[in-house]
């Protein structure tokens, strides 16, 4: 499920069967929370921000769910190759069912790629943004209308120009480049490939199977 809104809209616009809504990470985290707790036997990891940042997001987390087993958290980053081994040793050590990251670019990347096999015994790695700046109280989330605009990066920007305003000034318009050419093209080679039985399926609403 995307957590961006401009996967959304490009999905409507270029694919026959677009993607129905984005998953909001801190609505998420809270929806996942619940049912650890009635489930009583998933376990969550923390990772990333700072260290008063993590501390007060943990301590949020527990008073909103006490049942809710966090079985560690940490403020290191994977962006930091010397530690690497020692964290994934302790994150391995807790068997987490769902590992939430908060980490910048470089270290998310590592995180996803070159450090993911060797969390063995990670269950899930959800990449997580700024849930932990939202759960601490560190910022406030966007307005409703913002969410629903897809406008949560420029709320964000103002919250914190210094951090945000360069990375957003860069990879936004890649992104947009991408998703308007790369894109584009996959989408269309699809519509290429389909068979008159892929049409006959759309127009009864995919119930043809």
């Amino acid at each position: 499920m995307p957590t961006a809104c401009p996967l959304v809209l490009a999905s409507r616009w270029l694919c026959r069967r677009p993607l129905p809504e984005r998953s909001r990470t801190t609505d998420l985290f809270h929806d996942v929370a619940k049912l650890a707790e009635a489930r009583r036997d998933d376990v969550s990891n923390m990772l990333g921000a700072t260290e008063a940042t993590i501390e007060l997001a943990v301590q949020r987390a527990l008073s909103l769910y006490p049942r809710l087993r966090i079985c560690g958290h940490s403020q290191r980053l994977f962006s930091r190759a010397s530690r690497r081994p020692e964290i994934v040793a302790k994150i391995n050590a807790a068997g987490p069912d769902i590992l939430w990251g908060r980490h910048g670019r470089p270290a998310r990347a590592v995180l996803r790629g070159a450090q993911s096999p060797r969390l063995h015994r990670v269950g899930i790695i959800k990449t997580s943004g700024g849930l932990f700046d939202f759960l601490s109280g560190k910022n406030r989330r966007a307005p409703n209308w913002m969410q629903a605009a897809g406008l949560e990066w420029a709320h964000r920007t103002f919250l914190e120009p210094q951090r945000l305003a360069g990375r957003y000034l860069m990879t936004n318009p890649h992104a947009a480049f991408l998703l308007l050419t790369r894109t584009r093209q996959l989408a269309l080679s699809e519509r290429e490939d389909r068979t008159p039985a892929d049409v006959a399926d759309d127009r009864h609403g995919g119930s043809s199977a």
